[in-house]
């Protein structure tokens, strides 16, 4: 799922729990505040504040790749065999 931080940004999105196949929970932070939201197909939904203190990690958690497609295309291209 989606764990990334952009450069110069605010918000971070810290987890994602699917519900069902298009509804998702996602904890975001923006700023210094954590939020609780419901995301669907076409809409987001607050659910409530969350205190960042009682969150917990686990400790196999995993950071997205955020290269860029470009990079990650370019690296697929290198492995294909030319024919």
């Amino acid at each position: 799922m989606q764990k990334n931080k952009m450069a110069g940004s605010n918000i971070q999105i810290l987890e994602t729990m699917r519900v069902t196949n298009s509804k998702y929970i996602q904890i975001i932070k923006i700023g210094s505040k954590c939020f609780a939201v419901a995301v669907c197909k076409d809409t987001m939904t607050f659910l409530c504040e969350v205190n960042e203190d009682e969150l917990a990690y686990s400790s196999d958690s995993r950071v997205i790749n955020t290269e860029g497609f470009k990079t990650i295309l370019e690296k697929f291209k290198k492995d294909k065999p030319d024919n």
